[in-house]
């Protein structure tokens, strides 16, 4: 009898801990453990769709059966077509990138770089930790140190404000555009049990640079949020960092007066607070407007940064939303996670 022993390599056992595959970062950020947002629902994870959430077909176009759906590599990779994923299969669940596409040019998409170019298979496939996001696998990597902005000019001669920056700032800081966020997900809505977790916010935003402190590097960078309300009244923020896909020319990045002179600053020197998103009763119908421009996240952000929030009366049972129907709800939040961390 012969016996034959075969060896697998390391980064196919690697794949069946791909955080696009195990989707522990849904339930390690909606945990009530972590402070997350199951803290106001009191609804367990498992009892929502989140973790089995799908874009309607695999790679290779067929069909799934939500009844026995599971993630897979199937769901990424059309096999009989190569290895190789391209950005519209990544763009079908990185909804939030897809918009930035429809509002905002990006000097690397420009340049003729997909998705996979950046963000590579160690990143994707991870190893054999089950990490619980992408910024747990790509620590220690920057625009410097993978291989494409090593030669960075530093030296005041060459960029004066990259010889002032440099230490203190995550490259997209300066070099981002925008970042979009969605505001004031109605929880109702997704919960509703034939919405199949339709997502109801009052609107998607853009326009604006949140920056904050990373723990892991020290250096500031942009943050985004994400909001929701739940039974009228129960709001709540979820922080993380955040790289937007608008990266701006090297010719037209933020000025000096973006952030240090801007009128987020001077509102929080003279006030104390910086209103992020304010209920406008004058405007018709009556929404939420966002601040523009380069929003700070300084230390006492729980107290400093204003939020309003508000309801949706009309039905949950229909994808159409009558804008009319939002009311206004409260200001401030309920409940807030920043995972320290990051």
């Amino acid at each position: 009898m012969i016996v034959s022993i075969i060896f697998i390599s390391e980064s196919l056992f690697s794949q069946s801990t791909s955080f696009h595959m195990l989707r522990k970062g849904h339930a390690n950020f909606y945990a009530s453990t972590n402070g997350g947002f199951e803290t106001i629902s009191n609804i367990p994870i498992n009892a929502l769709r989140c973790l089995k959430c799908h874009p309607g077909k695999l790679a290779n176009n067929t069909p799934i059966d939500t009844a026995t759906y599971a993630p897979s590599c199937n769901d990424c990779h059309n096999f009989s077509a190569g290895t190789s994923v391209p950005d519209t299969i990544c763009l079908r669940c990185h909804s939030r990138q897809k918009v930035e596409r429809a509002n905002f040019t990006d000097k690397h998409r420009s340049a003729g770089m997909t998705c996979v170019t950046c963000h590579i298979k160690d990143e994707l496939h991870a190893d054999a930790t089950p990490y619980f996001s992408g910024f747990d696998t790509i620590q220690g990597k920057t625009c410097t140190t993978v291989g494409c902005h090593n030669n960075v000019p530093v030296t005041p001669d060459d960029s004066l404000a990259h010889a002032i920056h440099n230490s203190k700032l995550e490259c997209a800081t300066c070099h981002a555009r925008s970042q979009i966020t969605c505001y004031n997900c109605h929880f109702e809505t997704e919960i509703w049990q034939g919405m199949r977790g339709f997502k109801r916010p009052i609107g998607q935003y853009k326009g604006f640079i949140m920056l904050g402190r990373y723990t892991k590097t020290g250096k500031v960078g942009i943050v985004n949020y994400q909001s929701i309300i739940y039974q009228g009244n129960k709001t709540f923020n979820a922080w993380g960092p955040y790289y937007p896909h608008t990266i701006m020319p090297k010719d037209s990045t933020r000025g000096c007066s973006g952030c240090h002179n801007a009128p987020t600053i001077q509102e929080y020197n003279t006030t104390t607070k910086i209103v992020v998103a304010k209920w406008d009763s004058t405007l018709t119908p009556k929404k939420i407007v966002h601040t523009q421009g380069m929003i700070p996240v300084p230390p006492d952000y729980l107290t400093s940064l204003v939020f309003d929030f508000a309801n949706y009366i009309g039905r949950v049972d229909t994808t159409y939303t009558d804008p009319t129907k939002w009311v206004y709800a409260k200001t401030g939040l309920t409940g807030n996670q920043m995972l320290s961390r990051y």
